[in-house]
């Protein structure tokens, strides 16, 4: 007897395959595995969810439990989840989907209590500015054993904003002065002191010298510097509430001495500022100041003597070398009633004098110069 068998078509074998099955979750897994937060943290989770094959399922929604809400809350989002601790304990965080339950377990610690800061640390703990000059400062919290702590916000302020501000640790400086700096975390201070030294105001003196020698200028006692006759010169110095400024004449020397009184004069400056023109002539006060230049001379000396009022122990003797020479003698202060004598030196003359009392009203203030010739005696 013949069956009848139907034809599999060209290089069929007669063997059909049964169609693939549909996938389907087989298990859940919950990532992290182990849930650790404190109360008051939140944490998300993940649920991944596999097929009977092994293969990881996407688009998929589980529902998601907690097993104590007294301990910690979850808020689904599809295959996540926000777990927020409520108090501390243990409970069970399930995701279940079709029958098929994924868990891990969760513990909820007490939450965190930081140290209490026991003191602050303001870094540098000093500072020196000029005005208009910034610097940072920086403020730690420290706990009682002198650990830093971490995550502290300081509240910045200044004692004298008008010497210096301060905005997040940065210091402005802006005028002269003192302020302190404070940085206060949770009751604690720490300080910075700050200084700010507004610089000394300069003034310059511009001193013109009349005189035919020089002359050394002084200002509060100090040397700063000589004005050679007939010349002028500058110097800054620090100005003062009350600046002093001296002159006194370089007198010349004979023979290793000093010819005459040495000429000076001063200038009390309140409060100067910018440029101070100073001229220095041979009025001093209400002194004339004298200088008298020999010339022309014949003979081999000749002995001047300048006699300062009536008072014979100021008289000024001094040997003068010859023969056409020119030769300064210095600075005499002159009066009204002031003679010029001369004589020669070594000639036993015992006559009168040679004087002149014309000299205050040939002398132009300024100059201070006085050229004369004398013949000397026989």
């Amino acid at each position: 007897m013949l069956t009848a068998c139907s034809d599999p078509g060209p290089g069929g074998d007669g063997i059909t395959n049964p169609p693939p099955s549909t996938p389907r979750v087989t298990s859940i897994s919950i990532v992290p595995s182990q849930i650790s937060i404190r109360t008051g943290e939140r944490l998300i989770v993940t649920a991944e969810l596999r097929d009977q094959n092994g293969n990881l399922m996407q688009g998929q929604s589980p529902g998601w439990t907690t097993s104590s809400t007294t301990v910690a809350s979850v808020n689904p989002a599809g295959a996540t989840a926000t777990v927020t601790g409520i108090a501390p304990g243990a409970a069970t965080i399930q995701a279940t989907l079709g029958g098929v339950v994924g868990s891990a377990p969760l513990t909820v610690a007490p939450p965190f209590t930081a140290a209490p800061v026991a003191s602050v640390r303001v870094t540098p703990s000093a500072l020196s500015l000029a005005p208009g000059a910034t610097a940072v400062l920086t403020a730690d919290a420290l706990d009682a054993n002198g650990n830093v702590l971490s995550d502290r916000t300081p509240f910045w302020s200044s004692s004298n904003p008008s010497v210096a501000t301060v905005s997040n640790g940065v210091v402005t400086s802006l005028g002269g002065g003192s302020t302190t700096i404070s940085a206060t975390i949770e009751g604690r201070v720490g300080i910075a002191a700050v200084s700010v030294t507004a610089p000394q105001s300069q003034v310059t003196l511009v001193v013109t010298n009349q005189l035919i020698a020089a002359v050394a200028i002084r200002a509060q006692g100090q040397a700063i510097g000589v004005v050679p006759a007939l010349s002028t010169r500058q110097a800054t110095v620090p100005s003062a509430p009350t600046l002093d400024v001296t002159f006194e004449v370089i007198e010349p020397q004979l023979g290793g001495r000093v010819l005459g009184d040495r000429m000076s004069g001063r200038w009390t400056l309140t409060t100067p500022s910018g440029t101070v023109n100073l001229n220095i002539d041979n009025l001093v006060g209400s002194q004339w100041y004298f200088a008298p230049l020999v010339s022309n001379l014949s003979g081999t000396s000749l002995l001047m003597a300048i006699n300062f009022g009536l008072q014979s122990e100021n008289r000024c003797n001094c040997t003068v070398p010859i023969g056409g020479q020119r030769v300064f003698l210095g600075y005499y202060r002159l009066y009204s009633n002031s003679l010029v004598h001369a004589f020669a030196s070594g000639s036993g003359y015992t006559g009168s004098y040679r004087y002149f009392s014309d000299f205050g009203n040939l002398i132009p203030r300024g100059s201070g110069v006085r050229d004369f010739t004398y013949n000397v005696f026989p």
